[in-house]
């Protein structure tokens, strides 16, 4: 049995054996820590913390010697089982602890704003909403923070803001280009993002990254289920939206608690996100940490150019709410249908916008140009909303 395994078996941790990783880790990074260090570290009590030290001392993983830290074995243990061998550790804890990080900052930037910069547009009609470069690469040193990203199986569900590419350039610049057991799952619909994320990974020869074509209202496929231990999404901004992604998420995830959720959702008033943590309740996930104005967006108006970031994590009651297939509407535009009508400013032809109009957006519009002058510069005249019975 693997050494997390058997401490975890012998110590009573409804945290889950997340915090028996973590244990180790501050070890390996701090090199040595007491025992009130660890605890204050890991939020748990003393007597906790001394438990999970007594059982990796049998493990012969831990010693005590002027404080707490890592045997040879242990530290072998960490490097070849879980991953961080090869690992830069200086850049890493500048990482954890908020510190500069100009230098390696401006490297991943530079390596990603090609990338970025040549991304498909973004489709409004599904929800989609490119965030930045900057925020690609904060959501990612969220994920180092809390140890869900070296050594483990992560799921982009739904990946337009290219998170899946940002981890694989960060990992290879932190191992200097050696990622070790690191694998990332990309679950897309959308064919053109499927395309340029293929370009990518062949462009700049990226690895352990592995692409499924799905939609999320299908059933997800048996192999797919409880083997990822982080995901990371950004769902459509509907109830509908939200239930049904993070389902998705919930059966692919393992059967574990305390694996975190990388959730992105736009702000909402009180009442909506108090149904929304009913609905987080209702499926066993626990709120750990919000963070407001944390995503930024281009050009996105309508969400005001912001959203928030929230970190679940999984309980022994996490279940996935949706059997079979998802037939309600997920999208914005679907359950709260707006028309706009534009009206050309050069020769006054005038054209509806909407989902279930020839042009979906306006942005489509622009890029044909008017169909009877070839211009591409209009003006709103009017609009109208109507609700979607599901």
């Amino acid at each position: 049995m693997d050494k997390i395994d058997e401490i975890f078996k012998k110590v009573n941790l409804k945290e889950g054996k997340i915090v028996i990783e973590k244990f180790l880790l501050n070890l390996y990074f701090y090199e040595r820590l007491s025992t009130k260090e660890l605890a204050k570290m890991l939020l748990i009590p003393i007597p906790l913390a001394t438990a999970i030290k007594k059982e990796a001392i049998k493990e012969k993983i831990v010693k005590q010697d002027n404080g707490i830290c890592l045997t040879e074995e242990g530290i072998e243990y960490i490097e070849n089982n879980m991953g961080y061998k090869g690992i830069n550790k200086k850049i890493y804890m500048k990482i954890m602890e908020n510190e500069d990080l100009m230098d390696f900052y401006n490297k991943i930037y530079d390596s990603l704003e090609i990338i970025f910069e040549n991304r498909v547009e973004a489709d409004v009609t599904i929800d989609q909403s490119k965030c930045t470069l900057d925020t690609a690469i904060k959501r990612v040193f969220m994920g180092l923070k809390n140890f869900s990203i070296v050594g483990k199986n992560i799921a982009c569900v739904g990946d337009d803001d290219l998170i899946s590419i940002t981890i694989n350039v960060i990992l290879k610049e932190l191992y200097q280009g050696n990622i070790q057991k690191t694998r990332i799952y990309v679950i897309e619909k959308d064919k053109r993002i499927i395309e340029y994320i293929k370009k990518m990974v062949e462009k700049f020869e990226l690895k352990n990254l592995i692409i499924i074509e799905m939609d999320l209202k299908n059933e997800i496929n048996p192999k797919l289920k409880n083997i990822i231990d982080c995901v990371y999404t950004d769902t459509p901004y509907t109830y509908n939206g939200l239930k049904l992604f993070l389902s998705r998420a919930i059966e692919i995830m393992k059967n574990e608690t305390g694996l975190n959720i990388f959730l992105s959702f736009e702000h909402k008033s009180q009442d909506d996100m108090l149904r929304i943590e009913i609905l987080l309740y209702n499926m066993g996930l626990a709120i750990s940490e919000i963070f407001l104005g944390f995503n930024k967006y281009e050009g996105a108006e309508i969400l005001g150019g912001e959203g928030q970031f929230i970190i679940l994590k999984t309980t022994n009651s996490t279940k996935s709410m949706i059997k079979g297939f998802f037939e309600e509407l997920i999208y914005t535009g679907e359950i709260k249908r707006t028309k706009r009508k534009y009206k050309c400013k050069n020769c006054n032809k005038e054209y509806w916008i909407g989902i279930e109009e020839n042009y979906k957006t306006i942005e489509q519009l622009k890029e044909k140009g008017c169909e009877k002058c070839g211009q591409n510069i209009f003006e709103l005249l009017e609009r109208k909303h109507e609700n979607a019975q599901n």
